[in-house]
């Protein structure tokens, strides 16, 4: 779990993700942000795993930003951190979803490509994240984001703000499912919003 954190760069990042290992929506999300030189550690709700604390106190973090509310990592969590003498910051939107496109953002502003993958899909959640990762050091540039199953992009608000607010053109909107997980009316909702 804490090997991920381990880079070798010869100038370290002085700052960590933090996500909850147990539910792999909030790191799938997170996963894209390594291509920034963010590492990502894994922790449980309540307490954090000894090989993480040693990642930790071994790579020379000053501060570690935890992914997703306090139902996904605790704020005891948050607390053992400040213990070990770690400046902590949360991010975490009003729902996972919101999550996810805060991640997005910080990962690439300016994505041309958006990846748009149901939330009730954990291994095109886990693929997205990993693949945008690889992608974003390339021209293409694309983000992952979560969403919530829904009919249309009405009951999908943290999308729709993300793609109506998302400061590059986006040139190409992929859905990262299966046509019978995803509504036609998200399909055709989502491409309006391409340029």
């Amino acid at each position: 779990m804490a090997r991920i954190a381990e880079r070798g760069d010869s100038d370290p990042p002085t700052e960590v993700l933090l996500a909850s290992g147990e539910s792999p929506v909030d790191a799938a999300a997170a996963a894209q942000l390594s291509a920034t030189g963010v590492p990502l550690l894994l922790t449980t709700r309540d307490s954090i795993p000894e090989a993480t604390i040693q990642a930790l106190n071994e790579q020379g973090f000053d501060t570690v930003t935890i992914v997703g509310g306090e139902a996904a990592v605790s704020a005891e969590v948050e607390r053992e951190l400040m213990d070990l003498g770690l400046t902590v910051d949360r991010l975490d939107g009003a729902t996972r979803f919101a999550t996810s496109t805060m991640l997005a953002s910080r990962a690439a502003p300016d994505a041309s490509a958006i990846w748009v993958v149901p939330a009730n899909d954990w291994r095109s959640s886990l693929t997205a994240g990993v693949a945008a990762e690889a992608w974003i050091r390339c021209t293409i540039r694309p983000v992952a984001v979560v969403y919530g199953p829904s009919e249309s992009l009405d009951d999908a608000p943290a999308l729709e703000a993300f793609l109506a607010g998302h400061p590059a053109p986006i040139g190409h909107i992929k859905l990262m499912a299966n046509r019978d997980a995803i509504s036609p009316l998200v399909f055709e909702q989502v491409n309006e919003y391409l340029d």
